[in-house]
Order: C-alpha cells, then structure tokens, then sequence
C-alpha cells in the first residue's frame, strides 16, 4: 500500500560521519556505516566508532557533522542522554 511519504522500493542507505575543527574537516575522521532500507521503511540505527589523534588550539571548535548517501530520507547525529555520542579529548604532553 502506497503512502504519501513512504518509498515503494527497499534501497540501500549508508551515513558518513566527519569531524570538523573551526568548520574545516579534519581528513582521517570520515567513517560509513551502510544498511538497506526495505519497502515498509524499517530503518535500523548504527553506531560508528572511530579513534584519531589529532593537535587542538585552546579555542578551537570541534563539530561533528552527518550526511546521508543514497535514499531520499533524513541523517543526523544522535545524542542521547546516557552519553553514547561523543567526541572525547585528552591532553598527550608534546614531548610525549
């Protein structure tokens, strides 16, 4: 049964995930996860996990931005209250 808003094919739908300091994409922190969406729209939710070293500057932003490949639809990042989405940083002495 077709529905306003839903897809009639399954497809497949993958989310890349990158982070960002002071607005420029910091190369080495992309990650993909990818999934098929079937015709009733069940959509499953994926983690990724990445780890990178990286120099910041006191003041510096860091952001973590999504965007979808494939099926029209919406991406985002979620985070929820128990701490599961992140973005950690610890402090390596520069003559470590």
């Amino acid at each position: 049964m077709d529905e306003p808003g839903f897809s009639t094919k399954a497809a497949s739908l993958y989310v890349t995930t990158a982070a960002f300091i002071n607005g420029v994409r910091v190369p080495g922190t992309e990650a993909i996860a990818g999934g098929y969406v079937n015709a009733n729209e069940v959509v499953v939710q994926h983690t990724i996990g990445l780890t990178f070293v990286r120099t910041f500057a006191a003041g510096d932003v860091v952001t973590l931005h999504g965007y979808r490949i494939g099926k029209d639809g919406t991406v985002g990042i979620i985070s929820n209250g128990d701490g599961r989405t992140r973005i950690s940083a610890h402090w390596v002495n520069p003559g470590f």
